[in-house]
């Protein structure tokens, strides 16, 4: 009975040494920063799928929350892990996706720009002036240069009397249906949209600007 007593006693000691033993253990900062390793990888994961879809494919996201559609014809706002998108749908207006901060303003008013202002930055600058202008709403008025009603492509010049500035703003209309044969060479025309591209001179061609999902102003 005495010895029985003594073993119980000997395995409560032994219990208590290991449970204090795993008390004192220290803890695993090599398995915490692993852990918050993979976590950060898949939020980048994440966010990344969802930029390339939307971005390059023009499809999704589809790991950010719709929270807003602005009655302006269907423009929709939606919130992911850090990053905010912004699917332009306006009746008549800006189309387009933006990607951004969550700070990124909801804007639809286009930013009017001379066309003059347009041909001499070029000029001076061609890659600034596109990285400036890249993605952004813009109203250029200017005589048309040159109408196809088919293909639903408007062209506007200036004409530099000296030939240096002389730049080609090309607006490819959203509307299929718009009818550009009203608009005659020589009169003067203004237009929204969004810069898409540029393209130097030739030996044919002055520089170029490049306009997308464009609507007509009176």
């Amino acid at each position: 009975m005495l010895k029985k007593k003594k073993r119980e006693t000997k395995e409560k000691a032994n219990k208590r040494k290991k449970k204090s033993e795993r008390e004192k253990k220290p803890i695993n900062v090599r398995k915490i920063i692993n852990i918050a390793f993979l976590v950060i990888i898949g939020v980048l994961a994440i966010v990344l799928i969802d930029l390339v879809c939307v971005l390059k494919f023009h499809v999704g996201p589809f790991f950010a929350i719709r929270t807003n559609v602005y009655e302006d014809g269907g423009t929709k706002v939606y919130y992911g892990l850090g990053y905010k998108v912004i699917k332009y749908n306006q009746e008549e207006g800006k189309k387009g996706t933006k990607v951004g901060f969550w700070t990124m303003p909801y804007t639809a008013i286009p930013t009017p720009v001379d066309i003059l202002d347009l041909a001499i930055a070029y000029r001076n600058d061609p890659e600034a002036t596109y990285k400036k202008y890249y993605d952004q709403y813009l109203q250029v008025t200017g005589s048309v240069y040159t109408v196809d009603n088919q293909k639903k492509v408007l062209t506007i010049r200036y004409i530099d009397p000296d030939g240096k500035y002389t730049l080609d703003v090309v607006a490819s209309m959203y509307d299929d249906d718009v009818d550009l044969s009203v608009y005659s060479v020589g009169s003067t025309v203004s237009f929204v949209g969004s810069v898409n591209d540029y393209r130097d001179k030739t030996d044919t061609t002055p520089n170029q600007i490049w306009m997308r999902d464009c609507f007509m102003r009176e």
